[in-house]
């Protein structure tokens, strides 16, 4: 009976020591939602940082949703699937519009390094490649569509020659 009553009085002292030196542990849970809505809403948020230099200055179809996505960052967790959709919008349109500036730039290239060189100033050829130069560098700020229109329309070699 001593052993029994040694072994009680070690076992609630070390239980005493145990809970006097750190606090009590609490056990919480994270309902689903929540954290799926913490994470799309992190996303979102990335979204508005990574814009927040100015890259969508003069660009009105980008400021446009970049107005959307911060509306839907303020959103509550039963919109969760609307979040969701404005996120993968979004970024279906942004990769668009890379795209098309890339596009525009390569073309940019090939007018400024290549072609107007080439040629004689003010001839019809020479005339044509600084319009669809300017056509070009200005479709940089437009619509995803206007960029697309841009690219087919200024595309076209010169037959002139």
């Amino acid at each position: 009976m001593i052993w029994y009553r040694s072994l009680s009085i070690i076992l609630l002292s070390s239980l005493v020591a145990c809970q006097s030196d750190s606090p009590p542990v609490k056990k919480t849970t994270v309902d689903p939602i929540t954290e799926q809505d913490r994470s799309v809403t992190e996303k979102l948020l990335a979204i508005l940082d990574m814009y927040a230099r100015g890259e969508a200055h003069g660009n009105n179809e980008l400021i446009s949703w970049l107005k959307v996505v911060k509306e839907a960052s303020k959103w509550n967790k039963h919109k969760i699937v609307e979040k969701g959709q404005v996120y993968i919008m979004f970024n279906q349109y942004d990769k668009l519009r890379k795209d098309l500036d890339e596009q525009i730039n390569d073309r940019l290239e090939i007018l400024v390094d290549d072609l107007i060189p080439t040629e004689k100033p003010y001839n019809e050829c020479w005339t044509l490649y600084i319009r669809q130069r300017n056509a070009l560098r200005k479709a940089l700020k437009q619509s995803n569509a206007k960029k697309t229109i841009a690219i087919q329309r200024n595309s076209v070699p010169c037959t002139k020659n």
